[in-house]
């Protein structure tokens, strides 16, 4: 994870509230060593307990986040855009209080 996405994210953890207990899995298409490849569906735990998760949904390359996906976590912070190893390059991330940035990460 980028810097800056973990900069966001913890400048917004406050904020983060789930409805549901988030739990770690993946949903979609595998290689033959079994990592998410191609299209799928993966969320994450990010803070301890299940409180609050990461929601990806898009293209994966041997196990990592690659291509052009989408994600939302819990509190409102959602965004798009293009990933490279796992991170967010370039895209846009969307605020709950209705900002947002665009740009390279």
């Amino acid at each position: 994870m980028s810097k800056h996405i973990l900069f966001l994210l913890i400048t917004f953890l406050p904020t983060l509230v789930a409805a549901e207990t988030c739990v770690d899995g993946y949903e979609g298409q595998l290689n033959d060593k079994g990592q998410p490849h191609g299209l799928g569906r993966k969320t994450e735990v990010i803070v301890r307990g299940g409180d609050a998760c990461l929601t990806y949904t898009g293209n994966f390359e041997d196990g990592v986040k690659h291509g052009f996906g989408r994600f939302e976590q819990s509190g409102g912070i959602f965004g798009e855009g293009d990933f490279v190893g796992d991170e967010l390059i370039k895209g846009v991330i969307n605020f709950p209080s209705g900002g947002s940035y665009t740009g390279e990460f």
